[in-house]
């Protein structure tokens, strides 16, 4: 269970540390890195590597750790996050890029009309309600007013979508209709 903690300002945050035995030259540059790196982020998510004995109570870190230890595994794990999230936006880059170049390598391959094929729901395999976790499966399908599944396919992507709009003092004279017409850049001149 977790233990509740209660709000410890900047100079208890110092004292902390200090009690610990960390090695603290200067202490307002201390303070400022517990404020701007988050104390918790900061000293406690790295504490365990630098404490004498995990298993015991009292934390005591181990001889003549520093805040600069601190700082330097705190700058060595954001360059892991930074180069990880990297390299998983390459990836995801290259998921989409490729999803994107079979998909019209398959369906769109005879002009504007078929470019619009991802529109078409009978393009895609919609599973059926046994393939998978229902909270998943049951997006392809309509339910009806009961939440049970109508097995008629469909997607969210390809349901007619109402927007409520609120306005005031709000007066239009007109009629507003859907454009079907099938869109391509040529047509906007």
């Amino acid at each position: 269970m977790t233990k509740e903690k209660s709000f410890s300002d900047l100079e208890t945050q110092f004292t902390i540390q200090r009690k610990r035995k960390l090695i603290i030259i200067n202490k307002k540059k201390a303070q400022h890195l517990f404020l701007t790196k988050n104390y918790f982020n900061f000293i406690n998510g790295f504490e365990d590597l630098l404490l004498k004995d995990n298993s015991s109570n009292s934390k005591k870190y181990s001889n003549f750790k520093t805040i600069s230890d601190f700082n330097r595994i705190y700058k060595l794990d954001r360059q892991i996050a930074k180069s990880l999230f990297y390299q998983l936006s390459n990836v995801e880059i290259e998921l989409k890029s490729n999803i994107a170049y079979y998909f019209c390598e398959k369906y769109c391959i005879d002009g504007v009309i078929d470019n619009l094929k991802y529109e078409d729901i009978s393009c895609y395999t919609i599973p059926d309600s046994n393939s998978g976790l229902n909270q998943y499966v049951r997006y392809f399908y309509n339910t009806d007013s009961r939440g049970k599944l109508d097995n008629k396919k469909t997607h969210k992507l390809f349901s007619k979508h109402r927007i409520p709009i609120h306005t005031n003092n709000l007066i239009f004279k007109g009629i507003i209709e859907p454009d079907n017409r099938p869109q391509h850049p040529s047509e906007f001149h």
